[in-house]
């Protein structure tokens, strides 16, 4: 499985999304290299480590793109909110699980998470642009 890589399609023309989802795409990045690497220590010791920095970045993006899209009166916001809330969880029981030993993380995570991240900015947040 490869990186994900930054596209010009990536982009929905505000500055400080285009920069959060660069940086969502950096630590999925490193999250790969550390699963390449078979380091699970890495993946889930202190603040900053791969995983935890995936799990809490992915907190501070949505509650950062929501306020964006409450500020625009986004009309369809709360069915927007309900995949990022879903998603969370989604990330956060792959913390839990990993953290727990319950799985490991593995190239189908990985595909998983560069899949719904690329699908959800080509897709969801795309509209939320069109609309303003």
């Amino acid at each position: 499985m490869s990186k994900i890589e930054w596209e010009s399609s990536f982009s929905v023309n505000v500055p400080e999304i285009d920069e959060q989802h660069k940086k969502w795409i950096k630590i999925i990045n490193e999250l790969h290299d550390v699963m390449v690497d078979g380091n699970l220590k890495e993946v889930i010791e202190a603040p900053g480590k791969a995983l935890t920095e995936m799990r809490d970045y992915t907190r501070h993006h949505f509650l950062s793109e929501e306020e964006f899209m409450k500020k625009i009166n986004y009309p369809d916001f709360s069915s927007h909110k309900q995949i990022h809330d879903k998603f969370y969880v989604e990330v956060n029981q792959l913390y839990l699980d990993v953290t727990e030993g319950k799985t490991v993380l593995n190239t189908e995570t990985m595909s998983m998470l560069t899949t719904w991240l690329r699908d959800h900015i080509l897709k969801e947040d795309k509209k939320f642009i069109e609309f303003v």
